[in-house]
């Protein structure tokens, strides 16, 4: 009788409400309370229904949060089925740029869910939902600081790019603020608004260095998708710092250096090389202007410890590379 009531109940959740007086009029006049031949096929798994039922007492009545039920009528208490490893196993669909439509498993079921009101789902149904409300929190603290409000198209965007990502990779905890701060740098860049690296490196505390390491890793999960011809960083360097003349041409000749001897350095420099290339300047090359490493760290968002350790590298190579010193000096 009780696995007969589940199959009602279901049944009648599938009903409008102005059908559910007919159906159990119908049930009663054929003395049939299920009328099973009206029984959706996706309801009529009985063992899956005696599942449900409290081993104790066959109550069918549970009390639920996110990771446990109780029976309300004897007390058991047991785990909910683990949803992320459903969520992981299900056959995810690809999320295409603009999409709102994002298509998950739940309860064994695949559902869609309008990335428009992720708000009202997102707890309840994404089992990422804590890294998910990062991103989402750190979106509306970058548009707040524009003053102007947060865009569905770019936090669609956002979200998108990290459901394409999260169901392709397991994700490392060293490297999963990197993920997410180029979900939102590449959400600004697809929708033609700037999200600048420096900005999403202070929300996240990591340096834009980290960022741009992750990016490589990041772009090969999107290799023949519509995403990889938004995916390449923006590297125009920001550093709030002005050289003379002399000490601009030194800066130059450094840079122009470092990038003939080191594959890793590439034109346009990160912020990391140029605040390097200013400390070690200004410190090391008898510049009147001293740059400190906490003002080099105001200046172009770089943590100090990377300064340092960089420049450090450039004093390595001109004690190698004396001839190439001597072009310094001016």
């Amino acid at each position: 009788m009780i696995t007969n009531s589940l199959l009602l109940k279901q049944k009648l959740k599938t009903l409008n409400k102005s059908k559910r007086r007919d159906y159990l009029l119908d049930c009663i006049k054929n003395n049939n309370i299920l009328n099973l031949n009206l029984i959706d096929s996706d309801i009529t798994d009985i063992n899956n229904i005696e599942n449900t039922l409290c081993k104790i007492c066959n109550s069918d009545t549970f009390i639920k949060n996110k990771y446990e039920e109780i029976c309300q009528n004897c007390g058991l208490t047991r785990d909910i089925e683990n949803t992320e490893r459903t969520f992981k196993e299900s056959t995810f669909e690809f999320i295409d740029p603009g999409a709102n439509i994002v298509k998950i498993m739940k309860d064994g079921k695949n559902i869609s869910v309008d990335l428009n009101k992720i708000n009202l789902w997102i707890q309840d149904t994404d089992p990422y939902y804590k890294d998910t409300s990062k991103i989402l929190e750190a979106l509306d603290v970058i548009f707040d600081s524009k003053g102007i409000t947060l865009p569905n198209k770019i936090k669609n965007s956002a979200i998108s790019l990290w459901y394409n990502y999260v169901n392709s990779e397991e994700l490392n905890k060293s490297t999963k603020k990197n993920i997410f701060a180029l979900c939102i740098y590449y959400s600004g860049i697809i929708n033609d608004i700037n999200i600048s690296l420096q900005q999403l490196s202070l929300i996240f505390k990591i340096n834009v260095s980290d960022i741009i390491t992750s990016n490589k890793m990041f772009k090969k999960k999107f290799k023949n998708t519509e995403y990889y011809k938004y995916l390449n960083l923006n590297l125009k360097t920001k550093c709030d710092i002005k050289l003379s003349v002399k000490n601009q041409l030194i800066f130059n000749k450094i840079k122009s250096h470092l990038i003939n001897n080191y594959k890793s350095i590439k034109d346009p420099i990160d912020n990391k090389t140029y605040a390097s290339i200013v400390y070690y300047l200004s410190n090391y090359l008898n510049s009147p202007i001293k740059y400190t490493l906490s003002e080099l760290h105001d200046k172009c968002q770089v943590s100090t410890s990377s300064i340092s350790t960089t420049s450090k590298n450039i004093i390595t190579f001109y004690k190698t590379n004396k001839q190439l010193l001597k072009e310094l000096i001016i």
